[in-house]
């Protein structure tokens, strides 16, 4: 995995996600662990992804920047109970808050 995600496709990616994105993002994996932790499910996302960036290289794929993503919307985390999850996931990013009380007039 370290020689595909070195790939310059992959360089900036973390960056280019916000701090709720990435909180959100270890939700969904924590939760969905079992699905994806499969040993024949990585051999095949490895494979998947060892495929595309040949492609990528032989130019047949063009890779793009993503577009930035648009603003999460305020509120988001009101239905998410952090008993529901284990001890990796405990807080709510800060600029969730932030953007909740500001919304609320709380400075």
């Amino acid at each position: 995995w370290r020689q595909a995600l070195s790939h310059p496709v992959f360089a900036g990616a973390e960056g280019a996600v916000s701090e709720t994105s990435r909180h959100l993002h270890a939700i969904f994996v924590e939760r969905n662990l079992a699905l994806w932790k499969a040993p024949n499910v990585l051999a095949w996302l490895q494979t998947v992804v060892k495929n595309l960036l040949h492609a990528v290289e032989r130019g047949e794929v063009r890779a793009e920047p993503p577009e930035p993503a648009p603003p999460l919307p305020p509120g988001l985390y009101r239905h998410v109970v952090v008993a529901n999850f284990s001890d990796a996931i405990t807080t709510i990013p800060r600029e969730a808050l932030e953007e909740a009380g500001a919304e609320m007039g709380v400075r």
